[in-house]
């Protein structure tokens, strides 16, 4: 039994040797190229090594670890960083600077334990369990010493701490509105004038007092902000910034109370409600409720800004207590480079100091080359990019900075000027509509066709419409200006183009508007406010139609004299640019419309601008249309008129015009009517010269009154033939009648030969 033990334990540590012996080279390794000094365990199973001190970690692997896993392999576990938990590294830097290692080294993710202020980054490499070779003892020697510099630049690299995490847990009950102000980190000897400043500040303070204070820049001050919060300390207390994008004293009042320390509040989120009036008693009954509460505010911004809400308001009363006015004393301009990129960096995780100098001096030296105003303007701005360079890896060549900086300061456009924009132009599904309808030869006979006796008047208007189409500008509406005696046909030509075109007709009826605001509320719309200002304008909602419209603006001649100015106004505008602007500001464009200006002369004008004296009883059409031009010139303006162009002429109605008129017009009318009573079958078939014979029975008054009043007395004589006709037609078989006039004037109906 005791041999065969013996052979057996002999065997055993014969099969553990090897295992061993390397475990042994790996430790010896390790003293070698690092400063550590690894134990072996007991059982020769492991190693391990005390962890370097604070100030050695400089050195590269700060502690090791060795674990013999079976028989196969060995896992080496190293340490190649230590660091608080908020810290972190630019993406592009790490992965730089771990990309040489071996595909043997495996990273191994901080694990974050909650509550925890420190974290460290290990590293791990497995290497078989067998006495190592020359070659291979090289090669993992090779491994452990870059594995040495990666330690080493990463703590080069490491950020230095964020101070005061303690007062992130202080403030954690209100982290939704205030954040806590780190105190400066630097001697008060470094800088001796701010810090007595803020001692004084502090002082004031203490005796429960507001304090404003006024910088040039965000970053002064915030710089000064830290000094306050440094003097905080002193006393016990600490500074909470607020959050929040807007608070109204009595909020203010609360968020003061339940914060940890004092609150800083700038003046640009401060919500006074108040009219202007009583912005003086507001302001002071805030201050004076904070100072009763023992907790005095700080109020931060530029001095103009804090002026804004402490100026006191007409006849308000001041004192120099509410608050306390204190002025930041200047900087030196390397000083807040310095600070801001402390607090800048915070969002990277920190700043190395070997990045930190190089970055201070470059920017300092960019800003000190333009004038403080401009130097303390862009300085977080210029800041900021030097710090995102970093973080992201980027390299610029040396004078980067001083280039950036001028092209900062030369910046000099605003939103808040006018706009450089291109007009609106006409659609182009409107524009090849308007070109295609308005060029067709067609067109004047359609027009004809259905306005009877202004076959010259026609023929001009569709030769106005085709230059308009073919050579006006696209951002400007078409136009054209008809002018004539009341019923001559101005206004159906202006809806049968409409028609032609398959586009909406809108007709703004000038006469109709007693005032200048009715005018402007119905083509423009509304102020804000206003009932019914949600709604746009006539004009607007005509000039937003997606094929266009036809707007026939009447009787500018018969508006009231101050409407007719302001309509004059409003289209000389819209005609020269194309754009009107609406009751709310928003400017629209009217290139898509086509304005037809409709009008009479006023005061019978329009008889005596034809009317001659003499032997002749008929003026040459240049003369009337002279004539006419000096009214329109009168009434509106020549600017006006220069922009519609010479008006259209719509003479009178000719006696043979207002007879076929009016044949028309009771053909249609006896067609209509029987089918309104259902009498479906019956036709109509007038007697010769029926229309001459019906403008006989009005006299001369056909000439002055036009085509409205006998179109009236047409359908007068039709409703009572077609009323008569109700009872004859009843039961009888389809037949036509003849239509003719008897001797009493009335229109008689019967049964036709053909």
């Amino acid at each position: 039994m005791t041999t065969e033990h013996s052979i057996a334990l002999a065997s055993d540590c014969w099969s553990h040797s090897g295992p061993q012996t390397a475990l042994q080279q790996i430790a010896d390794l390790l003293q070698q190229c690092t400063d550590l000094a690894p134990v072996i365990a007991a059982d020769r199973l492991s190693f391990s090594t005390k962890d370097l001190a604070a100030d050695d970690r400089t050195r590269g692997i700060l502690s090791a670890e060795g674990t013999l896993v079976g028989t196969q392999f060995i896992v080496v576990k190293l340490k190649i960083l230590h660091a608080v938990a908020t810290a972190r590294f630019p993406a592009s830097l790490f992965n730089k600077l771990t990309q040489p290692l071996s595909d043997r080294i495996r990273l191994i993710p901080p694990a974050h334990k909650p509550g925890a202020d420190e974290c460290c980054l290990w590293v791990e490499l497995k290497v078989q369990a067998t006495p190592l070779s020359l070659g291979r003892s090289d090669s993992l020697l090779a491994e452990l010493r870059q594995l040495k510099k990666l330690a080493i630049d990463l703590e080069a690299e490491l950020p230095g701490d964020l101070p005061h995490a303690d007062l992130l847990r202080i403030y954690e009950p209100v982290s939704a509105f205030v954040e806590p102000l780190n105190p400066a980190a630097s001697n008060p000897q470094e800088d001796d004038v701010i810090w007595s400043w803020a001692c004084e500040t502090m002082g004031f303070l203490d005796g429960t007092l507001s304090v404003a204070v006024a910088t040039e820049c965000e970053i002064a001050q915030r710089y000064a902000l830290a000094w306050l919060a440094r003097a905080c300390q002193v006393g016990g207390r600490t500074l909470g910034h607020l959050l929040l994008t807007g608070v109204n004293p009595r909020g203010l009042t609360e968020l003061a109370r339940k914060a940890p320390g004092l609150l800083v509040v700038p003046a640009a989120r401060l919500n006074l409600g108040s009219n202007p009036y009583d912005l003086s008693s507001e302001t002071q009954a805030m201050l004076q409720i904070l100072s009763s509460n023992l907790t005095p505010a700080i109020f931060t911004g530029s001095y103009p800004e804090l002026q804004r809400v402490f100026h006191g308001g007409q006849g308000g009363a001041n004192h120099p207590g509410l608050p306390v006015v204190r002025k930041v004393p200047d900087i030196q301009l390397e000083k807040l480079v310095m600070f801001a990129l402390q607090l800048m960096s915070e969002k990277h995780g920190g700043l190395p100091q070997k990045h930190a100098a190089g970055m201070t001096a470059r920017i300092a030296a960019a800003l000190a080359a333009v004038p403080r105003p401009h130097a303390v303007e862009w300085l977080q701005t210029v800041t900021a990019k030097e710090l995102q360079d970093w973080a992201s890896g980027t390299r610029h060549p040396q004078d980067s900075t001083r280039v950036f900086l001028t092209a900062l300061t030369s910046l000099k456009e605003t939103l808040g000027g006018l706009s450089q924009r291109a007009r609106v132009q006409r659609d182009e599904c409107v524009q090849q509509n308007f070109l295609q309808s308005l060029t067709d030869s067609t067109l004047s006979r359609f027009l004809q066709d259905r306005v009877l006796g202004q076959q010259q008047a026609l023929n001009k208007l569709v030769t106005k419409l085709r230059v308009e189409a073919l050579t006006r500008p696209l951002h400007q509406p078409l136009r054209y200006c008809a002018q004539g005696t009341p019923a001559t046909g101005k206004s159906e030509s202006a809806r049968l183009l409409a028609h032609r075109l398959n586009v909406p007709f809108v007709n703004i009826d000038a006469a109709s508007m007693p005032d200048f605001y009715t005018a402007s509320a119905q083509l423009l719309g509304s102020g804000r406010g206003i009932v019914g200002s949600h709604q746009s304008g006539r004009l607007e909602q005509a000039a937003k139609h997606f094929r266009g419209a036809v707007i026939e603006i009447s009787d500018l001649d018969h508006a009231v004299p101050n409407v007719r100015a302001a309509l004059a106004d409003l289209f000389l505008q819209v005609l020269e640019t194309g754009e009107a602007q609406s009751a709310t500001g928003a400017m629209f464009s009217c290139a898509n419309l086509i304005f037809a200006f409709t009008m009479n002369l006023p005061n019978n004008t329009d008889e005596t601008v034809r009317t001659v004296i003499g032997f002749d009883d008929q003026l040459p059409e240049h003369e009337v249309e002279k004539r006419v031009v000096g009214e329109i010139k009168n009434m509106l303006s020549n600017a006006f008129l220069s922009r519609v162009g010479a008006p259209i002429l719509f003479e009178p109605l000719s006696g043979r015009a207002l007879g076929l008129i009016i044949e028309r017009t009771l053909l249609d009318a006896l067609q209509v009517a029987s089918e309104r009573l259902h009498i479906t079958h019956v036709a109509f078939k007038l007697s010769r010269g029926l229309g001459q014979k019906v403008l006989a029975t009005l006299g001369g008054r056909n000439a002055t009154f036009g085509a409205r009043g006998i179109l009236e007395r047409a359908r007068s004589l039709t409703t009572a033939a077609v009323l008569g006709l109700q009872k004859k037609a009843e039961g009888k078989r389809a037949l036509t009648l003849a239509v003719h006039l008897d001797d009493e004037g009335n229109l008689h109906l019967s049964p036709s030969n053909t």
